[in-house]
């Protein structure tokens, strides 16, 4: 690619007494507003204005890089949206120790070759597409995306706009796209941006005002991306852990050791567990064991009870531990042990007899915390835990409530 855009280039610059370096090409076609005597220049006139693409959830402006939040719950809707998304590829920065790349589209083979003098030296990698429909060709067939995208409005074929708002479609966020043109007008850089463009450079432009933009795309673009890990790493937690508990480890805590004066524990398990699954397929047998345990799940939501643990065939339970739960924990827990029940009494197992649980509660002091690295469970510990155990195991009567009370 590079041998042919020099010997393009070679061609234009005989042809058409082109300024024969990527530095002469900016200083005189690009009209620089600054010396660039060195790679070292400081360039202190270099206009930051940028506007943000529609729906966007930046914002910023004059002389400023900062991301402004449109709203709280936007944002989180907006970035919980992209955690259920299936199409999350990686950048290519994710891929090559750090390096960032820069896709450029633009049929012009000059600016190809400026593009690459002025980015290269910096550490970066350029990736160069001739026209739109190339720039699709190496997004889409890639496994990882590119850093970032600068796409020029003119092309043959499809325009930039066109591009722009067909990448935007396959890929809503992750993915910053910076139009350049030499179309001033606002209409047109309005344009730009209701198609998707993260921002819009007009020609001319300095070296320092593009890489100037391109840091600070790269700066949202890993900030949108840290807040993606962090949904994730939340949602993720909230699965496993309770609400308190989550924000304590959010918030930097390396231990979670919890006191509770009074909690409401419950066990059960199935009467003739062993013998069910000795005369049963494994497929039925945990066919059988998922769907009772999706409806336990629920109903522990609907009463508002921890879900502690279930280990085969036992289902542990706990509420009081939290403030939602703290004034009516035996309430909430005895009514789910009663919803508990008639649920059971609704199901058969996969040999057609009547599933029959046995259930034990017991209420008192209790100490929990968070033990585990890789699946962290908040989990009870205590005489209270060691009570409802046995209570529930001495219980004799099938489809019947073992309680007791400290």
């Amino acid at each position: 690619m590079r041998q042919r855009l020099l010997a393009k280039a070679a061609n234009l610059r005989a042809s058409a007494s082109t300024p024969t370096s990527p530095r002469e090409y900016l200083k005189s076609d690009l009209s620089c507003s600054t010396q660039m005597a060195s790679d070292d220049s400081t360039i202190t006139d270099v206009s930051r204005r940028s506007r943000p693409r529609r729906n966007s959830l930046f914002e910023w402006g004059k002389n400023s890089f900062r991301a402004e939040v449109l709203g709280v719950e936007k944002r989180l809707k907006a970035l919980q949206e992209y955690v259920k998304k299936k199409d999350k590829r990686p950048h290519y920065s994710q891929m090559h120790g750090g390096k960032i790349e820069v896709m450029t589209a633009d049929d012009d083979q000059i600016n190809q070759l400026v593009f690459e003098g002025l980015l290269s030296p910096l550490g970066y990698v350029v990736t160069p597409a001739l026209d739109g429909e190339e720039a699709l060709q190496i997004v889409r067939s890639r496994e990882y995306l590119p850093d970032v995208v600068l796409l020029d409005v003119q092309m043959p074929g499809k325009t930039g706009y066109e591009v722009c708002s067909d990448l935007r479609k396959e890929f809503p966020d992750g993915l910053p796209i910076i139009m350049i043109s030499a179309n001033t007008d606002e209409a047109s850089i309005l344009q730009g941006l209701q198609v998707g463009a993260n921002d819009y450079i007009k020609k001319p432009f300095s070296r320092a005002e593009l890489i100037a933009r391109i840091e600070t795309q790269i700066r949202l673009r890993d900030g949108w991306m840290a807040e993606v890990e962090a949904v994730k790493s939340n949602d993720l937690l909230g699965q496993v852990l309770p609400a308190h508990v989550t924000e304590q480890l959010l918030d930097g805590e390396k231990m979670v050791a919890d006191s509770h004066e009074c909690v409401t524990i419950l066990f059960s398990d199935i009467v003739g567990f062993t013998s069910m699954s000795a005369e049963v397929s494994t497929a039925e047998f945990f066919e059988m064991l998922n769907r009772m345990y999706a409806i336990f799940d629920t109903l522990a939501d609907k009463h508002g009870v921890y879900k502690v643990e279930t280990i085969g065939d036992a289902y542990m339970i706990v509420a009081g531990h939290d403030q939602k739960s703290k004034a009516d924990h035996p309430l909430r827990v005895f009514a789910m042990a009663q919803d508990m029940i008639k649920a059971a009494k609704m199901m058969t197992t996969p040999n057609g007899k009547s599933v029959q649980i046995r259930i034990g509660m017991h209420t008192g002091p209790s100490f929990a915390g968070v033990v585990g690295v890789k699946c962290p469970k908040y989990t009870f510990v205590g005489e209270t835990v060691k009570t409802g155990t046995v209570t529930y195991c001495s219980s004799r009567v099938t489809g019947s409530l073992s309680v007791h009370f400290e």
